[in-house]
C-alpha cells in the first residue's frame, strides 16, 4: 500500500491539509457552488446542473435515551455551536453551516 488514491469524495475540512502539501489535486467539490477555501476549483454543477452532494453531521445517542439526558444535551450542544470563534473556524476550515434543530427528534 503506497497511500495511493484513484478518486475520493471527502469534506473539506478533511482533504484541505493533502491539496495544501500537494499529496492531493482538487478537481471539484460536490456542493452546489464553489466554495471560499477552494475558490478557482469548480462546482460539479457547473458541468452537471443540479449536482449537489453536501456532508452532513449529527449527533446520536442510544435509543431510550430519557428526556432530561436529551434536554441537557440539546442545551449543551446549542451553547457550544453559539460561540462565534466555533463557528467561524467551522466555516473557514471545513466549509461548515451551523444549522441545528432539536436534540431527539430523529429516529433510526
Amino acid at each position: 500500500m503506497r497511500g495511493d488514491v484513484d478518486l475520493s469524495f471527502t469534506s473539506i475540512g478533511s482533504a484541505l491539509l493533502f491539496l495544501q502539501d500537494g499529496r492531493a489535486r482538487p478537481i471539484a467539490v460536490s456542493t452546489a457552488n464553489r466554495v471560499a477555501q477552494l475558490p478557482d476549483v469548480p462546482a460539479i454543477a457547473e458541468v452537471v446542473p443540479g449536482f449537489d452532494v453536501a456532508v452532513w453531521t449529527g449527533v446520536v445517542a442510544p435509543a431510550g435515551m430519557s428526556s432530561e439526558l436529551l434536554a441537557a444535551a440539546n442545551r449543551l450542544f446549542g451553547q457550544v455551536l453559539a460561540v462565534p470563534e466555533l463557528r467561524e473556524h467551522l466555516a473557514r476550515v471545513h466549509g461548515a453551516q451551523v444549522v441545528g434543530g432539536r436534540i431527539g427528534g430523529g429516529h433510526a
